[in-house]
């Protein structure tokens, strides 16, 4: 219920500023998963944007580490509807695979952190929540007060 919570928050939109590199296909695809991702429609937008990893358009580590994050979450919030670890695991998958440099990377590095603690893994999670207080995390507050549980839990 504690890790629900903390991950109650997750972005509503994907971003589609960015998208120079792709084709004109590429950018209507992406933007079709954007918009499937906003109306709620999770599984038609996972299915595009693996096709784009898949077709490799893209090639911006920003736009792939979007591409990865938000497969990412779509994952995790199937796993939190439906308590399928097949989801977690997925999330973990995708969420690993966003790109240090980028914008999105602290941010994967919060929700691997709730799946990953989820799945059981309170080494892992419980690491990746020390790493996001070191890099200063916006949510320092909420990251404290998980790694704190988890660590009395243990």
């Amino acid at each position: 219920m504690v890790l629900l919570a903390c991950a109650d928050d997750i972005p509503s939109e994907i971003e589609y500023m960015e998208l120079r590199s792709a084709t004109s296909t590429a950018q209507e695809l992406f933007i079709s998963a954007a918009k499937k991702y906003e109306s709620g429609d999770f599984d038609n937008s996972a299915i595009l944007l693996k096709g784009l990893l898949k077709s490799k358009e893209f090639k911006s580590p920003d736009t792939l580490s979007e591409i990865n994050f938000f497969l990412g979450i779509i994952h995790m919030k199937k796993g939190f509807r439906n308590n399928n670890s097949k989801s977690f695991k997925l999330a973990v998958k995708y969420l690993n695979a966003v790109d240090p440099g980028t914008r999105y990377f602290n941010d994967a590095l919060w929700y691997r952190a709730l799946t990953e603690l989820k799945l059981g893994n309170r080494t892992k999670g419980k690491s990746i929540l020390e790493t996001l207080l070191k890099n200063k995390y916006l949510r320092s507050g909420e990251v404290q007060k998980l790694r704190d549980m988890v660590g009395n839990a243990m």
